[in-house]
């Protein structure tokens, strides 16, 4: 397994509503993605399926100053 403390993770931020509320979700995927597909990730959410650990998925709920909902895409 690489050495996570040196992966770069790029993050694509979508906001919307959950409940009524204001909520961002957060898309998180290690950068040699990005790189490989920087079409994809001009145009919308990247998307993995048994990506592993370093692809991972969170909200956050600015009037609770909070985040929850976090989801990754392997083994941590």
């Amino acid at each position: 397994m690489p050495d996570v403390r040196r992966i770069r993770v790029y993050r694509q931020y979508v906001g919307m509503f959950r409940a009524g509320a204001k909520v961002i979700y957060i898309n998180g995927m290690p950068s040699d993605t990005v790189e490989r597909y920087p079409d994809q990730w001009r145009q919308g959410g990247l998307q993995a399926c048994g990506g592993g650990a370093l692809f991972f998925g969170l909200v956050y709920t600015p009037s609770a100053h909070a985040f929850d909902s976090f989801d990754g895409n392997g083994p941590m």
